[in-house]
C-alpha cells in the first residue's frame, strides 16, 4: 500500500483521483487530516505509468531515437554522454514578449515576497512563469544528430514531479559509435580509431590527488574566480540539491527536505534560475558581477545553520574558527 503523502500518489492526483479510478483507501479512525493508504498498489503504478506515458507520447514527437519511462530517476544517468541544445537567436517580436513577461514576473516575485499580493498572484506567478518557459524554450533546439543518436528519461523527480531529462546516449550506443570510427567512410577514407588507455586504481587516485591540489591552488592564487566557484556551488546545493556533480567544490546542507525546497523555489523566483543546473552560469569566469554577491548572501543565507557551529563562531577552516565576536560585541 502506499500513504497519500507517497510522490507517486501526489504524481496521480492524491487520494481523490485514486478514487476516482476505483482504488480502495483504508484511514485511521482518528485521523484528523484526513489522510488514507492506498490499498491497490496494481491501480497507483497503473496510474502513474498512463500519465509519464501521456508526457511520453509529446516527447516522442520531438523525434528522439527512444524515449524511456520510469517512477523513479534513472540509475547513473548524470553519468552517460550527453548532448545539449544549440542557441538558436529570438525573433523580435519574441524577444520583446519574453522581456514583457520577465518584468511581469519580477514585478509579482516581489509582491508575493513583500507579502503585498493578492491571492491570486500565485497563479499568475505559475501562469506568467510558463510563458517565459515556452519563449525559452525557442532560444535552443537539438541538432538532428542529437536526436538520431540520444534519447530522454521520462520520470519522476525525488519530490514527485515530472522530470523530463533530453539528451542522453546510452552506453552501448557510444560503442557502437567508438567502433564504428575504424571503419571506411563513404569517401573510402578510414578514420582513425581513438587508442583505449588504461589506468590502474592507485594511479588514478594518485592524479586525482594532484588535481585536486592543483585546484586548490589555482582558486588560492584567483579570488575572483574562487568566488564565483564557491557561489556557484552553493547555488548547486540549494536550488538543484542532486546535481552536486556539476561542481568539484562541495558543501554540505544539513537542512530537511521541506527547507531545501523552499529554498530552492526563492531562490529560482528572486534569481530566475535557470531549470537545468547545466546552465546555472553560461560563462562563470572572470571578476564576480553583482548577480554574483547578491547571489552569495542569497545562497549563504538559505543555508546557513547555527545549530553545527560552537557558540559565537561563524564557521572553522582547518581547525581554526572563521570568526568569533569579542566578548560584548
Amino acid at each position: 500500500m502506499f500513504p497519500a503523502t507517497d510522490k507517486r500518489m501526489q504524481f496521480i492526483g492524491g487520494l481523490e483521483a485514486y478514487e476516482e479510478a476505483g482504488g480502495q483507501v483504508q484511514r485511521e479512525l482518528f485521523d484528523d487530516r484526513n489522510a488514507g493508504y492506498a490499498m491497490d498498489v496494481a491501480l497507483v503504478e497503473k496510474l502513474v505509468a498512463e500519465k509519464l506515458e501521456a508526457a511520453a507520447a509529446t516527447v516522442r514527437a520531438e523525434g528522439w531515437k527512444w524515449v524511456e519511462c520510469s517512477a523513479t530517476a534513472p540509475a547513473g544517468y548524470h553519468g552517460m554522454e550527453r548532448h545539449y541544445p544549440e542557441a538558436i537567436p529570438l525573433s523580435e517580436e519574441d524577444r520583446a514578449a519574453l522581456d514583457a513577461a520577465q518584468a511581469e514576473y519580477d514585478e509579482l516575485a516581489e509582491l508575493i515576497e513583500g507579502g503585498m499580493a493578492d491571492d491570486e498572484a500565485e497563479a499568475k506567478l505559475a501562469e506568467v512563469e510558463k510563458r517565459i518557459d515556452a519563449l525559452n524554450a525557442r532560444t535552443e533546439a537539438y541538432s538532428p544528430e542529437a536526436l538520431e543518436q540520444a534519447g530522454t528519461f521520462v520520470f519522476l523527480d525525488y519530490y514527485g514531479r515530472l522530470a523530463i531529462e533530453r539528451g542522453f546516449v546510452k552506453p552501448e550506443a557510444a560503442a557502437e559509435d567508438e567502433d564504428s570510427e575504424g571503419l571506411p567512410s563513404v569517401r573510402g577514407a578510414a578514420k582513425p580509431k581513438v587508442p583505449m588507455i588504461n589506468h590502474s586504481a592507485a594511479l588514478i587516485e594518485d592524479l586525482t590527488a594532484h588535481k585536486t591540489a592543483a585546484l586548490r591552488i589555482e582558486l588560492a592564487n584567483n579570488p575572483d574566480v574562487a568566488l564565483v566557484a564557491v557561489v556557484h556551488a552553493m547555488l548547486l546545493s540549494v536550488a538543484y540539491p542532486y546535481n552536486s556533480e556539476q561542481s568539484a567544490l562541495q558543501f554540505a546542507d544539513a537542512r530537511t527536505a521541506g527547507a531545501v525546497d523552499e529554498g530552492r523555489r526563492k531562490l529560482q523566483r528572486a534569481f530566475r534560475l535557470q531549470r537545468s543546473c547545466g546552465q546555472l552560469w553560461p560563462s562563470p569566469a572572470g571578476k564576480p558581477c553583482r548577480s554574483v554577491r547578491l547571489a552569495v548572501g542569497a545562497a549563504a543565507r538559505h543555508g546557513a545553520d547555527a545549530s553545527r557551529i560552537r557558540r559565537g563562531a561563524l564557521g572553522q577552516c582547518g581547525g581554526e574558527e572563521v570568526y568569533r565576536p569579542e566578548e560584548g560585541h
